[in-house]
């Protein structure tokens, strides 16, 4: 007996999240266990029933009384009684498997922040009567909402550039930014070749170009530059595909091109 208790001593492979009941006799051992599932069971058992009785007072109390009944008539804090009460409506309907898991086991998988998807597959680990442990959960929840909140940065920043970007064209083209760039494509559409169209849009829907804060300085620059080249009044002595004449069409010459 006392050899095979220190081999399963020196055997021990339990990882620190999880109770090593090879440190103590077998007998030891299946009294523990015992001990844990009747405790585990009644721990939830009166989260739920002081969850639901909590329920009940508050139903007759507003918010600032039933805060104020629970510290000085029940002596439990408002966060925790919010755990019971949370627990109480999660749990109704629930099996008793799920109803008998430990207390917090049932916070979790009643909190409103924990994903749909990782409580379902909870639910299915623990009436299928696998062990689920409260750490690596935990763990995995941390890691979620660490991508939630890097995620949402993300989005605020794209959010503040598209901004950025907006402001800027609007400066130039004016508060119609979206329709003039529109009717300025609907131009090139007609008046390029296919292929020389395709080119136009490769380049200007590029990263670079999209990813420049400065595009509607550049594209007035750009502008200015060939209007010091001449290359606007070699382009306009040039023949054209006929096109509906726009509202940017300045000159008559033009529009009646």
């Amino acid at each position: 007996m006392c050899g095979e208790y220190v081999g399963q001593l020196q055997t021990s492979s339990k990882t620190d999240d999880e109770f090593d009941y090879a440190k103590v006799p077998p007998s030891v051992a299946s009294f523990l266990r015992g001990q844990a599932q009747r405790i585990r069971r009644c721990a939830a058992t009166s989260v739920v029933k002081i969850g639901k009785d909590l329920i009940a007072a508050k139903h007759y109390l507003s918010h600032g009384e039933f805060h104020k009944w629970l510290e000085t008539e029940v002596g439990i804090p408002a966060r925790s009684a919010q755990g019971y009460m949370q627990v109480a409506e999660w749990v109704t309907g629930k099996s008793a498997t799920i109803a008998h898991s430990s207390p917090s086991l049932l916070y979790i998988l009643s909190s409103p922040s924990t994903p749909e998807e990782l409580t379902f597959r909870i639910i299915k680990q623990v009436e299928a009567g696998e062990r689920v442990k409260i750490a690596p959960i935990r763990e995995e929840l941390r890691a979620l909402r660490h991508a939630k909140r890097q995620g949402r940065d993300d989005q605020a920043l794209a959010t503040e550039v598209t901004v950025e970007r907006h402001d800027a064209a609007a400066t130039v083209f004016g508060s119609g930014a979206s329709e003039t760039i529109t009717e300025v494509l609907s131009i090139l559409a007609n008046g390029l070749s296919v292929s020389d169209f395709t080119c136009v849009r490769a380049m200007m829907t590029s990263k670079q170009v999209l990813d420049d804060r400065n595009l509607a300085k550049h594209i007035v620059s750009a502008f200015a530059k060939i209007d010091s080249l001449g290359k606007e009044q070699q382009l306009l002595a040039k023949p054209s595909q006929v096109h509906p004449p726009t509202k940017w069409e300045k000159s008559p010459e033009v529009a009646t091109h």
